[in-house]
């Protein structure tokens, strides 16, 4: 009796001193409200930051191996429906979803999964500057992942209207300040010197304009976008509330403060109900991070899991996260900040060899009686090679000046500014409008009406245009072909900032291509209000338009061919099979008509078929040349 009351005594000390122990450890870890305001203090000390950047994208193996596999899959299924049609039948399809849009879906997905299949690695370079609500963001279009002699180099000279086409002609350049209205401004880039860079203004942040994986210390840039940003940046944009202590842990004599934190997201995912009905449920993120309060609460490792709204804290513990997040430098600065300068984002998903899993296995998976293993598909990874809060500007720095002939493009109202208002294509049997021009390029003055009485092709164009380039060869064949007849071969060029320089850059380009039509510059300064252009209702470029003896149009590529008006304006997406199919069919006619093989023979080089391109075009503009000379003209 004794020993059991010993026992009972002991085990109530005890039980009073964990539960003593347990109660000063909770004491002593400090509140969210607390955490958060050592994460925002040390934040408050990077207001004013410079980084360069390396951001580098790696596919592994398992994830090439799950993209052949899922090809594969799909071209399995494509080749048993060509075998046999009849399966067809049992796919299941919904209404209005024909078979033949399912097997180009089919193929389509087939080929995306091959080109996934050879992924290796991206990089991007970013050079940050920030100071307060002002930030400039400036992106190296690196074509290749080959570095150029002397490797990638940010442009150290001041932004100005000369620099921009010279240093910066391949660096893209987000620019916010408070003195501009709207307060952004993007410069393209000028990767040829005859390419036409609009210069875009707009409210939007930098996350709205482009495509961006950006280090910790951004998210200002995806305001009010959410789920794009850096890791570290997601996880802190929570409110206190939201925030849970779940414990400490001492990592490599470090002791780290565990804290986990939900966040909403834009996305939905469907859960099938007992009736078979599927409701869409909001998707949440759930982090789990081990920070470093000593260093402005710095995530060293952080996990994340997507999951539906409502689930179950405790999982988190069983299952493997998705996504973890791992510091591997913390840099301290000149004014006392740490910022995580090389971070890590590893994505996990499953192993691809689960995929010869039976349903059976499945089902024991669901149940928690058998496990996939996850492996790493991504890695994504930041080194900022530079880290200063003290680089040297004023508040001019962020203010981006561009010279009076450069082009401006309004984003936020989707055209440019000064634009005309596009027309229609002009239909055929209309009268030719006057030509208006900055320029003949020779110096010479003429006029439309001076060539009345002859059939007159014209050729808008560009020289940023490569298909307008590439449509040179044939312009030459059909001057060749109506020498001494009364045919008059004019090029319109795109309107220009400055129609001297650019009279300059088309006289060159036509000496080298020995190609001799009369060359005139639209009025105008770009693109957007060309004045000819726009009385022509041009809408694309390379657009040929044949004026008949009488000053009307007999012929304009800018409309739609016959039997395919329905076809006009409609965008890939919307464009079912069947009016590819018909698309095909004509095409094929074209070629055909123009004693061409349909599609071109494989493995010709692209000199090769650019020749077959050439006598296509050339023959068809022939037929409406001769047309336009044969008939008799319309009365008056």
């Amino acid at each position: 009796m004794r020993r059991s009351q010993c026992l009972i005594r002991l085990f109530l000390l005890t039980t009073a001193i964990v539960g003593a122990l347990i109660s000063s450890l909770r004491a002593e870890q400090p509140p969210a409200a607390a955490i958060l305001e050592t994460y925002r203090a040390n934040a408050s000390k990077l207001t004013t930051l410079h980084l360069q950047v390396v951001q580098r994208q790696e596919w592994t193996d398992a994830f090439r191996e799950s993209h052949r596999l899922r090809a594969e899959q799909q071209e399995a299924l494509l080749k048993s429906l060509g075998e046999d049609p009849g399966q067809s039948e049992a796919l299941g399809l919904p209404e209005g979803y024909s078979v033949s849009q399912f097997i180009e879906t089919m193929r389509q997905q087939a080929r995306h999964a091959r080109e996934f299949e050879n992924n290796r690695e991206i990089e991007h370079r970013y050079e940050i500057f920030v100071d307060g609500d002002d930030y400039q963001l400036r992106t190296l279009w690196t074509w290749t992942n080959e570095p150029p002699e002397g490797g990638w180099a940010f442009p150290a000279s001041n932004v100005t209207p000369e620099s921009l086409p010279v240093d910066y002609a391949l660096c893209r350049i987000y620019s916010r300040s408070s003195l501009q209205a709207p307060p952004a401004r993007i410069w393209p880039g000028q990767p040829r010197p005859d390419s036409a860079a609009h210069v875009m203004l707009t409210e939007q942040h930098a996350g709205g304009t482009q495509s961006l994986d950006l280090p910790p210390f951004t998210a200002f840039m995806w305001v009010p976008l959410r789920g794009t940003r850096h890791p570290i940046d997601e996880f802190f944009s929570g409110q206190a509330d939201d925030y849970r202590v779940v414990g400490t842990e001492t990592v490599e004599g470090r002791e780290l403060t565990i804290v986990d934190v939900i966040l909403a997201t834009e996305f939905q995912s469907g859960v099938q109900e007992a009736d078979g009905s599927v409701t869409l449920t909001p998707m949440v993120n759930h982090y789990r991070a081990w920070l470093d309060l000593s260093r402005g609460a710095l995530p060293l490792t952080l996990h994340r899991w997507q999951r539906l709204q409502g689930y179950d804290l405790s999982d988190a513990d069983r299952k493997q996260p998705q996504k973890v997040t791992t510091v591997a430098e913390v840099r301290t600065l000149e004014n006392g900040a740490f910022y995580p300068a090389a971070t890590a984002c590893d994505d996990y998903q499953l192993d691809p060899k689960a995929s010869n899993f039976t349903q059976e296995q499945w089902a024991e998976v669901r149940e928690g009686k058998r496990t996939v293993k996850q492996v790493v598909f991504d890695r994504m990874t930041w080194m900022c090679d530079v880290v200063r809060t003290d680089y040297p500007h004023d508040d001019a720095f962020f203010v981006l000046n561009f010279s009076n002939e450069q082009p401006l493009f309004d984003l936020d109202a989707g055209k440019a500014v000064g634009a005309i208002e596009q027309q229609p294509p002009l239909p055929v049997g209309q009268p030719a409008p006057p030509l208006q021009t900055a320029r003949w390029v020779d110096g010479e003055t003429r006029q439309l009406e001076d060539f009345r009485g002859q059939v007159v092709l014209l050729d808008f164009w560009g020289l940023w245009c490569g298909p307008c380039r590439g449509a040179v060869p044939a312009n030459k064949l059909l001057q060749e072909r109506f020498q001494g007849q009364p045919v008059v071969f004019i090029s319109v060029h795109t309107a220009g900032g400055d129609p001297e320089k650019l009279a300059g850059r088309i006289a060159e380009f036509a000496r080298q291509q020995e190609w001799n039509y009369l060359a005139a510059i639209d009025a105008g300064t770009m693109i957007e209000n060309s004045q000819t252009c726009a009385a022509y209702g041009v809408q694309g470029f390379p657009t040929h338009m044949v004026i008949g003896r009488d000053g009307r149009v007999t012929f304009n590529s800018g409309l739609p061919p016959a039997g395919l008006e329905d076809l006009f304006g409609k965008s890939c997406d919307e464009a079912t099979p069947e009016d590819e199919a018909r698309m095909e069919a004509f095409q094929k006619a074209q070629f055909e008509a123009a004693g061409e093989t349909y599609p071109p023979a494989e493995g010709l080089s692209q000199a090769e078929l650019s020749e077959v391109l050439t006598r296509v075009s050339a023959f068809h503009l022939t037929q409406e040349i001769a047309a336009a000379l044969a008939a008799e003209p319309a009365p008056e």
